[in-house]
Parts: C-alpha cells; structure tokens; sequence
C-alpha cells in the first residue's frame, strides 16, 4: 500500500516595511533594503524594483531581471531579515528619540504627533531622511513618510533661566565682595 504524503509550504510575502537581506551569489554583492510604501527597495546600483506583495521566488526572480545586464550568472538569494511592523524613527536636537507605527497615508505632521517626542510649538524645521537623501521641511508639512524614514526635529532654543538667575548671584557676590575688599568703588 502506498501512502500520499502532503507537505504544506508556507511562503512568505514581502510587505512594506520588511528588511530584506539581497545576494547576488556568484558575485561579491549583499544588500539589506527596506520595502518603501510604494513596495520598491532600492537595490543600488540598479534602481527602483518592485517586490512588495511578491512571494519570495517571484521577488528573486523580478530582482534577476533587474540585475542580469551586469550580472548574467548571479543566484538572486533574498532573506527577510525583520517582521516587525514598519516604523518611522524620530530623533530631536535635544536628545529625544521616538518611533511611530507607520500607518498608510501618514505624513510628517502626523508622524510628529503621534510621536509625542517633543512640544509641537518647539519644533522649528524638520529633516526628513530617506533612502541617504536629506529633506529640509516645515513642520507642518503634508509630505507623506514611508517606513525606515528618519525625521531629524530641529528644536527651539529655550533660556536656561536657572542657568542665568545662578550667573548674576555669583557676579552679584564677586561684586560685592570686590567692593568690600576696597578693589572697585573707591
């Protein structure tokens, strides 16, 4: 009697926000991407490649075609490094570090409340990091994020009153006690 034997394989979809681990096998070349919004990585030297939505054979297969003018030969090999959902990082000038879940349509001013990282009415201009590329913006801008973006909050300067309140009393006793001395005021 011969038995049938079922083997359930699971294969993973790339989604937004993945991290993926790119090798061309045959060749010293290894990337780590993210999956943008629009569901391309940007796979230097070669460009945008759609893969978001692709099963990982399909993706190795869309990334082949995109490289193979200058890498006939290579084995595509494609890791998803990460499963976390996608985020988009926070930082400001004072220090603070937040990230945000990304949420579809999320713009900067979103991402910044959402973010709580800072007072809204401190922030004075905002850097917007993606794919190495920097982004002067306001903070009110509409601009959409994608996931993996970096926003870099440039914050007002705030007086130090304690600092300066310290300041004067120690001038104030210097004086003073150069008065007392008889150095100034004669």
């Amino acid at each position: 009697m011969m038995g049938l034997f079922l083997i359930a394989l699971t294969v993973d979809t790339i989604r937004t926000g993945d991290v993926l681990l790119v090798k061309l096998g045959g060749y010293d070349y290894e990337a780590r991407v993210v999956v943008r919004e629009d569901s391309t990585i940007l796979l230097q030297p070669f460009g945008y490649i759609r893969v978001g939505g692709l099963d990982i054979f399909s993706a190795r297969d869309t990334i082949f075609a995109s490289v193979r003018k200058y890498y006939p030969s290579a084995l595509v090999m494609i890791d998803i490094v990460n499963r976390l959902e996608p985020v988009v990082y926070l930082a400001t000038s004072s220090g603070n570090n937040a990230s945000v879940p990304y949420r579809k349509g999320m713009t900067v001013r979103d991402a910044i409340l959402l973010s709580n990282v800072a007072p809204y009415k401190d922030i004075r201009t905002v850097e917007l990091y993606r794919d190495s590329v920097r982004f002067q913006l306001d903070k009110n801008a509409t601009v959409p994020v994608m996931p993996g973006d970096l926003l870099y909050l440039k914050m007002a300067r705030r007086i130090n009153w304690q600092l300066i309140w310290t300041i004067v009393n120690t001038t104030t006793g210097f004086i003073t006690l150069l008065t007392v001395l008889g150095v100034i005021g004669r």
